[in-house]
């Protein structure tokens, strides 16, 4: 065999590779692009087309990226448990970066990022993709020195995934109110957060 013809076969693969990559990186942008909580059954279907075993680590980034710009907890969620339900390791991943980027929020006072993530991830709670054990953690997190803003993000949760929660963990979710209930009391809150109180 030419060493030649051999080289440009390799450079050829490769590029059909790179063209294969950047169309499926293209349509789950597309697809993830008009999620919406009517159209997440449909979204679903037209992400099933696609190579999702290779293209997951894509559809994860677009769904953050989705859930970071717009804030639809509910539809990000969706499209995750279902997604989930087909690959159960898609749920981990996305979860698992949805944490990092909510601690990174949370870190830096980036109050947006914040609520975005933790809408997905008590979204994800309420369709079963989560363990309570995450959100419990979540609301330790938060009220461990409680402030004006994490009290809103445990008020935010518990409007998300209150009633899931009690389901499952009845003891907690009395034992965060009665904590806001006394925060309320010792009048640390803000006006504005203790109305939502």
């Amino acid at each position: 065999m030419n060493p030649d013809k051999i080289s440009k076969d390799i450079e050829n693969d490769v590029l059909i590779q790179k063209e294969n990559w950047e169309r499926l990186a293209t349509h789950i942008a597309t697809v993830v692009g008009s999620l919406k909580p009517s159209t997440v059954e449909q979204c679903y279907r037209n992400l099933l087309q696609s190579n999702l075993i290779r293209g997951k680590e894509i559809l994860a980034s677009s769904v953050l990226k989705y859930q970071t710009d717009f804030n639809r907890g509910m539809a990000s969620a969706a499209l995750v448990a279902l997604v989930n339900s087909e690959f159960p390791e898609f749920g981990d991943l996305v979860i698992r970066e949805a944490i990092a980027r909510f601690i990174s929020g949370y870190k830096s006072n980036d109050k947006r990022g914040c609520y975005s993530m933790m809408s997905l991830i008590s979204y994800s709670f309420c369709y079963q993709v989560v363990h309570e054990i995450l959100i419990l953690q979540l609301i330790h997190l938060l009220m461990e020195r409680p402030t004006n803003d994490s009290v809103d993000l445990v008020i935010s949760l518990l409007r998300q995934c209150g009633k899931s929660l009690v389901e499952v963990s009845k003891v907690a979710h009395t034992v965060t109110y009665e904590k806001l209930r006394d925060l309320l009391q010792e009048g640390r809150l803000s006006k504005r957060t203790a109305h939502s109180v």
